[in-house]
């Protein structure tokens, strides 16, 4: 099968290294969409690179997109793999942009990094793409999302279902890789509030909207989302999530303010994998979206949408939760 797949190397030092990787990560693909039921129909090709992040930011979408792509770098994650949606002669596809780096860990993982793991939860995300365009046909790439509050939350809930939908379909690859979504999250959650405190005490001497708002906004979908990998690596396997991931846990008591906000988000997402077949429309993301509203207020950012479609977004400093 993996004859089939187009593949782009860069930055590989010869011929034969670069046709060596293509058909290991060949190989890996073949196997993991036969073991995990991954269908590659929206498997637009694989990029491998040396030179990976101007990869990502040069990779051709077939659409006029907002900006160029760019990996994930914050204080707690570095990515190294993504998987992009391209529009292809009119077909919502997905291309992976994969680091050469993960090329030696397919078959000697170190520190807990598996290479096959990797591919595996990009292709769980090819997936996905997939199967939600043909629920969904018309959707992705080609319209946008307007109106009101929908602009700042529709984004990040879409990212959480992503990410949880392709954490429970590739967990079986590594079930020991749950660990490391939770080392993340575990890093992230604790520094949410002083964070968000943070940027409030600067946007009181500065008068900086723009920055406090991408800042706490950042930083609310950063947290929302390294828990819903974990959520959704756990899912994929019948033991309680404070038994499966107890430090996880254990942070998310600690954080009383956050902890029924944590609570939903298990309910919603299950209920949006357990009934994923089934989608109308957009509505399916109504109640993560409201789920990631209330977060935002939670952290004294609470917003209100006038009958004229304005928004307004309120900055409230003091301490959390309000």
């Amino acid at each position: 099968m993996e004859s089939n797949i187009t593949f782009t190397m860069r930055g590989f030092p010869d011929e034969a290294s670069a046709i060596a990787a293509s058909k290991r990560v060949g190989e890996v693909i073949d196997e993991t969409a036969s073991t995990l039921s991954l269908s590659l129909a929206g498997l637009d090709g694989v990029t491998i690179a040396y030179d990976y992040d101007a990869a990502l930011a040069e990779l051709s979408r077939g659409f006029q997109a907002s900006g160029p792509l760019a990996a994930t770098a914050d204080d707690f994650a570095t990515g190294v793999a993504m998987s992009p949606r391209v529009l292809r002669d009119g077909k919502v596809k997905s291309h992976i942009v994969l680091s050469a780096g993960i090329i030696p860990l397919i078959d000697a993982p170190q520190a807990g990094v598996s290479g096959k793991y990797i591919i595996a939860h990009e292709l769980a995300h090819v997936h996905e793409t997939y199967f939600m365009d043909k629920l969904l046909p018309g959707l992705l790439l080609q319209r946008n999302i307007f109106g009101g509050q929908d602009i700042f939350l529709f984004a990040t809930a879409e990212s959480c279902w992503s990410e949880y939908a392709a954490s429970a379909f590739s967990a079986p690859v590594c079930p020991d890789h749950g660990r490391l979504y939770e080392t993340t999250f575990v890093a992230a959650l604790p520094q949410l509030k002083e964070r968000v405190l943070a940027a409030k005490r600067e946007w009181v001497s500065d008068n900086d909207y723009n920055k406090v708002w991408k800042q706490i906004s950042c930083d609310v979908t950063t947290v929302l989302r390294y828990a819903s990998y974990l959520m959704g690596h756990v899912a994929s396997f019948d033991k309680p999530f404070e038994e499966a991931a107890k430090d996880a846990w254990r942070v998310m008591e600690e954080n009383t303010w956050l902890l029924p906000r944590f609570e939903e988000q298990f309910a919603i997402l299950a209920e949006m994998i357990n009934t994923f077949s089934q989608w109308k429309g957009l509505e399916a993301f109504d109640p993560l979206k409201e789920l990631v509203r209330n977060v935002f207020e939670d952290c004294g950012v609470p917003m209100c949408q006038l009958p004229n479609g304005t928004l307004h977004i309120w900055i409230k400093d003091g301490k959390l939760p309000i």
